[in-house]
């Protein structure tokens, strides 16, 4: 596996550092796209519920709790495809939380081309760890 010229050590190194930029840069394709997305909704759905609701004076006295529809992923995006200025916001959200996820696939996928088991197995298991904890707590 190593290369002509190199010691098995530094082919080693050279390949653990081809991974690493591969990584860093596929990292960087997803997260810019996945950012920009998280900043328009927020923005845009934070906007039309200014539009809507900017200058009604809020009542105090009774606490109105997230509608219904605003329950479950699904509900949320029925919502935000209807133009619901909460529910936009709440998609904005849901990218948010679904970018850590997206990460270690890609993370898992690049240990896994370069061979590296170990990191594809750690990143597996800490996806693995991860989701448990979002269906848990959901």
């Amino acid at each position: 596996m190593a290369s002509p010229g190199l010691k098995p050590d530094r082919a080693h190194l050279v390949l653990q550092r081809r991974a690493v930029d591969a990584l860093e840069g596929a990292r960087r394709r997803l997260l810019v796209p996945l950012v920009a997305m998280v900043a328009a909704l927020l923005l845009g759905g934070g906007a039309l519920f200014l539009a809507r609701h900017g200058m009604a004076l809020p009542e105090w006295r009774l606490f109105h709790g997230q509608p219904r529809a605003l329950e479950t992923p699904w509900g949320i995006l029925r919502a935000a495809l209807a133009g619901q200025a909460r529910a936009l916001m709440d998609v904005g959200l849901l990218v948010l939380v679904v970018s850590p996820p997206l990460q270690l696939l890609l993370a898992t996928a690049i240990f896994q081309r370069f061979g590296d088991h170990l990191y594809s197995a750690l990143s597996l298991a800490v996806l693995a760890l991860l989701l448990a904890g979002f269906s848990l707590g959901w």
